[in-house]
């Protein structure tokens, strides 16, 4: 298996995990998959996608993240960075403000605060349809 089959192979991997198989996303354990040398595995993925493995391999790790925090609101962050395969909160934290600009915590706020504005609206929506006159008459059934 090699050249861009091979680093397909690893994409689709990748693309295709869940948030529990990020133990699995390092060039490390790809390369031992594969019987390679880290080096040649980076060398390679670059020689045929024009990026970095591990830059995409962390950014899935931080798109399970967003996942994680947005779907399930009451697992605190901490158990959030051990399923992505983080060794502290401090990591966690810190990936996720390189690629997104704000913390985890702040990520949560803003979509929880955001769901409650969506929920209200809808709501308020929904009881000014029941609220409206048709502008006919309603068809009377015999």
């Amino acid at each position: 298996m090699k050249g861009k089959y091979f680093t397909e192979k690893i994409l689709e991997f990748a693309f295709n995990s869940k948030p529990g198989d990020c133990r699995f996303l390092t060039v490390k354990y790809q390369a031992q998959k594969y019987g390679v040398s880290i080096p040649y595995l980076s060398a390679l993925y670059k020689k045929n996608h024009d990026m970095n493995l591990k830059d995409i391999l962390i950014g899935i790790k931080g798109m399970h993240g967003i996942h994680l925090l947005s779907k399930k609101k009451k697992l605190p962050i901490k158990e959030i960075a051990g399923i992505l395969d983080f060794r502290s909160v401090h990591g966690f934290e810190k990936m996720f403000k390189r690629l997104y600009g704000i913390t985890p915590f702040d990520y949560r706020f803003r979509v929880t605060v955001i769901d409650k504005i969506i929920r209200a609206t809808q709501k308020r929506e929904s009881e000014k349809l029941k609220n409206t006159r048709l502008p006919f008459p309603a068809s009377k059934r015999q």
